[in-house]
């Protein structure tokens, strides 16, 4: 089967038509076109010879774009989760066969400025959580400056600045859908519904003049950027953390862009495009860039990797989230269960520690008892003898001994003890204190 490669009539990007096809759908911006054909093929759309395919070394396919025959081009593959939510990074590479023009497109790159600490927290109790991609916001223009100055590797003075014609730039709805679709994937990320404070779209060129070898060189620097100003919570500032937040923000316990509360900042490229040239190449430099940057399509293989390795990441963070709430339940479970042992350990002491206080008490009162019945009987004179019927019988103290009859009565004796032999025969017994 032939496969006929044409342009998009609507953005300008390569298409892959089979032969006899009379409906093709462009992968950039998703324009449905009809085909026609006549015998001599007058009403199929332009070939474009021009369109290459981009391989890297180790045989992976990164896209395809309009370079011409003329610029040797490079591709290159990462496969490692440079930021969070992006799990794969690419680029194209082409360069004049005279090396005096150099360009290339990078994809997408995602960072993320958390400012709420409990969001922090939480990212921070999960390692499945990718843990680049998380620095402090830069804004646009600092972040393409930054990043031309690493392309030239010389210092750049800015010379120019406009609207970048590429296709997000010439689509703005794609664009807004496309960090809309960031923005959801990141509440999937930390189950967390995030509120849009604020939202912003742009594709921009800049032009930067230096020298490099003595020579003026130009680099033309752009990007389709996204970001967006997310909350989760609502502003709680006190006493001083107030104070400090108002003094910080002019006044107001607001921050961010839009002067309200923000939790969180995302921000970063969806495509960034590089162009560097000598100056007596810049008429071709800028008839060849325009084309490369509207005509990039990226392989369809590499969008269904990095939705694969998505998911795989979004099952892992899931199932390690599941992991640590039944983990934090177990251990509310167990808490709850030390506390009611606590609980019953003191009531148990508190028992203990009452029936000793009750039994020292008990035994005060008795030997009180006792005492205040010494005072007593001694005050009187006389001692107290318990008879076979449980009464009490206070008897004389000159009394030597005491002894009780078969009725109850009781006698004290002084002197000498009356012999057992006796005390058996009228059936007396002898009484102790």
């Amino acid at each position: 089967m032939q496969i006929n490669a044409y342009v998009c009539p609507q953005c300008g990007a390569p298409l892959s038509v089979e032969e006899n096809a009379t409906f093709a759908t462009c992968p950039k911006c998703g324009t449905h076109l009809k085909i026609t054909y006549s015998q001599n093929e007058n009403a199929a759309p332009p070939k474009n010879n021009n369109v290459r395919q981009f391989v890297t070394n180790e045989g992976v396919v990164v896209g395809t774009a309009v370079v011409p025959p003329n610029y040797e081009i490079e591709a290159v593959y990462e496969a490692l989760w440079r930021s969070e939510m992006v799990p794969i990074y690419y680029g194209l590479k082409a360069t004049r066969d005279d090396h005096r023009v150099f360009m290339c497109a990078y994809s997408k790159e995602l960072f993320h400025d958390i400012k709420n600490a409990f969001l922090k927290g939480m990212i921070k109790l999960v390692d499945a959580h990718a843990r680049s991609g998380y620095e402090k916001f830069k804004e646009p223009d600092a972040y393409l400056i930054q990043e031309a100055n690493k392309i030239a590797g010389v210092p750049l003075t800015l010379v120019g600045k406009a609207q970048l014609p590429s296709n997000l730039g010439k689509n703005p709805n794609i664009a807004k859908k496309l960090l809309y679709d960031d923005i959801n994937n990141y509440a999937l990320f930390t189950e967390m519904k995030p509120e849009v404070v604020s939202e912003y779209t742009d594709s921009v060129l800049y032009r930067f003049s230096g020298k490099l070898k003595d020579k003026d060189i130009f680099v033309l620097c752009g990007m389709d950027y996204e970001g967006a100003e997310l909350a989760y919570t609502k502003p709680v500032f006190s006493g001083l953390l107030a104070k400090a937040k108002a003094k910080k923000n002019g006044g107001n316990t607001a921050f961010g862009h839009s002067n309200k509360h923000v939790d969180h900042i995302m921000f970063g490229p969806q495509w960034l495009y590089f162009c560097m040239y000598y100056a007596d190449a810049e008429q071709d430099a800028f008839n060849t860039f325009m084309p490369f940057i509207n005509s990039i399509v990226p392989d369809q293989g590499l969008n269904q990797r990095a939705q694969k390795m998505f998911e795989s990441k979004f099952a892992a963070i899931s199932q390690q989230i599941a992991y640590n709430q039944a983990r934090a339940q177990q251990n509310m479970i167990n808490l709850q269960m030390n506390q009611q042992r606590l609980a019953q350990t003191l009531q148990n002491n508190a028992n203990a520690m009452s029936d000793m206080i009750m039994d020292s008490w008990n035994q005060k009162m008795a030997s009180d008892s006792r005492i205040s019945q010494a005072r007593s009987e001694a005050t009187m004179g006389v001692n107290t003898y318990t008879n076979s019927y449980g009464q009490n019988v206070q008897v004389s103290v000159v009394a030597d001994h005491v002894y009780e009859n078969q009725y109850g009565n009781v006698y004290g004796v002084s002197g000498n003890e009356i012999d057992q032999d006796v005390l058996n025969q009228i059936n007396w017994k002898k009484l102790d204190k």
